[in-house]
């Protein structure tokens, strides 16, 4: 390849292989967008990515990686989105994402990941979207998401979540999507819902005939095994709503409007899930 060619290459895909040697990217020090997916990877050198300061985006998603070197992406300073999805990735090394500070979007969903080590987005100070869903995540320890200040979007769907810790999401004073359908919860502690203020850009489908109020500034949040939570402003006080009939594999949901527990700006809650009763009401 001809050396003034080399320095003008912005974008490249490589396909079809199942390995990359060291220094196959040296002399590719402008490239902006780097097509990784649909290979068949399984590792990932550790100074493959090591010239490309200039990186913007980085997509690895739909290989075969379980391991990930722990300064695989070291010196990836301007890199604004990085796909991982579709792998089968069981951890995170610690510091893996420390050198990323303008990151917007994270795709780690459709791995094995089982848990996350407290702080390992901390420095991911501009990141917007993550992308979690489709693990086996049976957990998320207080303080996971310290330093996400900026995300909005949270995607948690489809994992083996049981229990939240009533912090977990604390650190997200921006979060507006989130999403954990398809887990196991049963229940979700009092205070979960506190920090999520902003809360407001998704609702799910109408659920057994109840849609939140279009042009409602409310709050949405997918909780259930079958998108069955729908957290909205509630139409007027009462003190419950009839039994509606269920989708045909769903248990019947009681649509049960919960009175405040304490003072509150705002409507009381509409809460319909089967099997899940949440008794909380959030500040304006």
């Amino acid at each position: 390849m001809p050396k003034d060619y080399q320095e003008k290459l912005r974008d490249l895909e490589i396909s079809g292989l199942q390995d990359l040697p060291e220094g196959l990217l040296d002399a590719q020090q402008e490239l902006l967008e780097l097509s990784l997916q649909r290979n068949r990877l399984r590792t990932l050198p550790p100074t493959l990515l090591r010239s490309l300061a200039h990186l913007e985006k980085l997509l690895l998603d739909n290989n075969l990686i379980r391991v990930l070197p722990p300064q695989g992406f070291f010196g990836l300073n301007k890199l604004k989105l990085l796909t991982l999805g579709s792998n089968h990735i069981t951890e995170l090394p610690c510091c893996l994402f420390d050198s990323m500070p303008h990151l917007w979007e994270l795709d780690l969903g459709r791995n094995s990941l089982v848990t996350l080590p407290v702080g390992i987005f901390v420095n991911l100070t501009s990141l917007g979207k993550l992308i979690l869903s489709h693990n086996q995540l049976s957990a998320l320890p207080r303080g996971v998401f310290m330093g996400l200040s900026k995300l909005s979007d949270l995607q948690l769907e489809t994992n083996q979540l049981s229990a939240l810790d009533d912090k977990v999401f604390a650190p997200l004073p921006n979060l507006k999507t989130l999403n954990l359908r398809k887990n196991q919860l049963r229940s979700v502690p009092r205070g979960l819902l506190d920090p999520l203020k902003r809360i407001s850009s998704w609702l799910p489908p109408p659920v057994h005939g109840h849609a939140g109020p279009r042009g409602a500034e409310g709050r949405a949040v997918a909780v259930g095994h079958h998108t069955e939570v729908v957290v909205a402003p509630c139409p007027a006080p009462a003190a419950s709503q009839p039994s509606t009939p269920g989708r045909a594999g769903t248990a019947t949901a009681t649509a049960t409007l919960l009175p405040p527990a304490r003072s509150v700006s705002a409507s009381s809650l509409l809460i319909l899930k089967p099997s899940l009763r949440l008794c909380h009401a959030l500040k304006g």
